[in-house]
């Protein structure tokens, strides 16, 4: 499996983690300021913890291991199962 690919997997589990999470809050709350936040936390958290999933440290990733590269590798998957999730979650929970 291609190193972006390897990549991208902690923060699809993440971005699901925080669609479920995000579903939950906005169904039981008026706002969805809490659920934007949880996004940006397991998006930091995901940011913070592929290095320790992938076994590697960031000095062995290829290109190094930074936010902006970390946006560049896993924002759009995080992104994609969060808001899936996030939808299913919603409309199952309402």
């Amino acid at each position: 499996m291609e190193f972006k690919s390897k990549a991208s997997l902690p923060f699809m589990l993440f971005g699901a983690l925080a669609g479920a999470g995000s579903g939950l809050l906005s169904a039981s709350l008026d706002s969805s300021l809490p659920a934007l936040l949880l996004f940006l936390l397991l998006f930091l958290l995901a940011y913070r913890l592929t290095p320790i999933f992938l076994r590697l440290p960031p000095s062995q990733f290829p290109e190094g291991w930074s936010p902006v590269r970390a946006l560049k590798l896993g924002f759009w998957s995080f992104l994609a199962c969060w808001l899936l999730v996030w939808i299913l979650v919603y409309n199952l929970v309402l």
